[in-house]
C-alpha cells in the first residue's frame, strides 16, 4: 500500500509524519501509575464513596452509582479517580472508554482501569485515539481468556497510542 506525502506507515497503521506511537504508561502521571480499582464492592452504602463500573463509565455525572464502605474503598487508594482521568473497562466487556467528569471524586471497580494524563496531555484526545475503530481493534487482538475476557494492566501499560510530537 502505498502512503501519502506527509504520512508513514507503523505498527499501529498511517499516520503523519510528525507523530509517534507512545506506550500509555509513557503519557500518565508517574505518580498515578495505571491501575484498576476495588475488587469486591460490597454492599451499596449511604454516604459510601461511589464506585464506576463498567456500564456507567460514559454516564458517570448522571449515574447512580454503587457507593460501598469507606473502610472497603480505603485500601484501594491508589486507584481513586478525579476529573480528566481516562476509563478503559479492561475485564468482561473490553474497550469501552469515558472520561471523568470535573469535579468527581471516587473510585473504579477492578474491570476497570485509570489512565490519569500526565501535564501537556489531553483526557479527551486520549480518549477518542482509545475509542478509535484502529485502536479498538488492536485492543480486541491483545485480549487473553476464553471463560472471561481479559486486556491486562500490563498489556496496557505497553499499548502504544499516535501521538503528535508537539506533545511529546
Amino acid at each position: 500500500m502505498e502512503v501519502r506525502a506527509g504520512y508513514k506507515q507503523t505498527d499501529l497503521g498511517v499516520m503523519p509524519d510528525q507523530w509517534e506511537p507512545i506506550a500509555a504508561a509513557e503519557i500518565v502521571d508517574v505518580h498515578a501509575p495505571i491501575c484498576y480499582g476495588v475488587v469486591q464492592v460490597g454492599q451499596d452504602t449511604n454516604g459510601g464513596v461511589p464506585i464506576v463500573a463498567i456500564k456507567y463509565v460514559k454516564e458517570i455525572a448522571s449515574a447512580p452509582l454503587h457507593r460501598t464502605a469507606v473502610a472497603l474503598e480505603q485500601p484501594y487508594a491508589r486507584s481513586r479517580i478525579k476529573g480528566g482521568d481516562v476509563l478503559i473497562s479492561i475485564k468482561g466487556t473490553i474497550g469501552r472508554v469515558g472520561v471523568v467528569p470535573t469535579g468527581f471524586e471516587g473510585n473504579i471497580s477492578r474491570e476497570l482501569a485509570r489512565l490519569r494524563p500526565r501535564e501537556g496531555y489531553s483526557a479527551e484526545y486520549i480518549g477518542q485515539q482509545l475509542e478509535a475503530d484502529a485502536t479498538q481493534a488492536r485492543i480486541s487482538r491483545a485480549v487473553v481468556g476464553t471463560t472471561r475476557l481479559e486486556f491486562s494492566i500490563a498489556t496496557l501499560r505497553k499499548f502504544e497510542i499516535p501521538v503528535p510530537n508537539s506533545l511529546t
